[in-house]
């Protein structure tokens, strides 16, 4: 009698079984310990229809499709998000380190080349602020020179009419007209060179900028008197000083008379008004205080040329200060 198989031979015997189609399964492996400390690895079979689509079916196939594009789609928008802030931020940090720089510069910006309220003197397309010592020196001046000025031309203003008469600005030209049915009075002057103190200043040597007194235009001015195509003109210049005791208290006298027809030309006789008879002088004043060139009329026409002349003087200092900075 043959004696019992041993464990090795019975192992042997499981082997062979297994490579004729009798395969034991995974789950049953030995569930004695091993090296890996693995005590069971499980394998679950899957069929490949369940793996791969059915190619063969589109609404299947569209549908697989469909499934990937929604589980992709969240992602996606994930990503755009990222992206839109990422660059949101970044230019937001440009901006400011554009604008810090710009603050920096400005802060080191030369002293010299700011006034007394801590302003650049001057935006020149250079970047140097002035061009020449003399430019920003001049330019300083003017600055405080604009300032002074307007603070004196307050409430001096060019009214629109002066007594009846209408009042026209043309550059450093002013021309006042009174229309009547029967005539035309034009009182027209220029305010160019017309400026002088009103009184003799006190000069003291210790001032860095000495008081000059009371700074008036006193123009020479034109009053025509026209009846149609005849004009009676008459030039009249403002008087220096004050009266003397039993003189007239004139502000204004006349310095010639003429008359003629159509445009006048320097044909035209004309007289002065220190050789006419003094009787006619005064008649001829008369006439125009009748007409409303008053001593009164002239120490207002004396204000209006005053207040223009200085706006005229203001414009010219800003137009300086402007060309000396290089603007248009």
């Amino acid at each position: 009698m043959a004696p019992p198989p041993t464990e090795e031979q019975k192992l042997l015997y499981s082997n062979v079984g297994s490579s004729q189609g009798n395969q034991p399964s995974l789950d049953q492996q030995p569930t004695g310990g091993d090296d890996f400390g693995l005590n069971k690895i499980t394998l679950t079979s899957m069929d490949p229809d369940d793996i791969m689509p059915n190619l063969n079916d589109p609404q299947k196939s569209m549908a697989s499709v469909d499934e990937i594009k929604k589980a992709s789609t969240p992602s996606f928008m994930l990503l755009t998000t990222v992206v839109f802030f990422t660059f949101l931020v970044g230019g937001i940090a440009g901006i400011c380190c554009v604008k810090a720089k710009s603050r920096l510069m400005e802060a080191q910006m030369d002293e010299n080349h700011r006034n007394h309220f801590g302003k650049p003197i001057i935006n020149c397309t250079c970047g140097c602020n002035v061009h020449t010592k003399s430019e920003k020196e001049l330019v300083e001046f003017l600055t405080e020179e604009i300032v002074a000025e307007r603070k004196v031309q307050k409430g001096k203003t060019v009214p629109s009419t002066l007594d009846g008469f209408a009042v026209k600005l043309t550059g450093s030209d002013v021309e006042l007209t009174k229309q009547t049915d029967k005539e035309k009075v034009v009182v027209s002057f220029n305010v160019n060179h017309t400026v002088d103190s009103e009184e003799e200043p006190e000069i003291n040597p210790n001032a860095d900028k000495p008081d000059l007194g009371e700074m008036r235009s006193k123009p020479q001015f034109e009053v025509d008197i026209i009846k149609g195509n005849s004009t009676l003109s008459f030039t009249c210049s403002f008087l220096q000083g004050e009266a003397q005791e039993g003189e007239y208290n004139d502000v204004f006298s006349i310095d010639e008379m003429a008359i003629f027809e159509g445009e006048w030309n320097d044909k035209v006789y004309a007289v002065a008004g220190d050789v006419l008879d003094g009787y006619l002088y005064d008649l001829l004043i008369n006439l125009l205080e009748e007409k409303g060139i008053s001593q009164e009329f002239a120490e207002k026409l004396s204000d209006l040329a005053t207040a223009h002349e200085h706006t005229s003087y203001i414009g010219l200092l800003e137009k300086l200060s402007k060309f000396t900075a290089g603007g248009k």
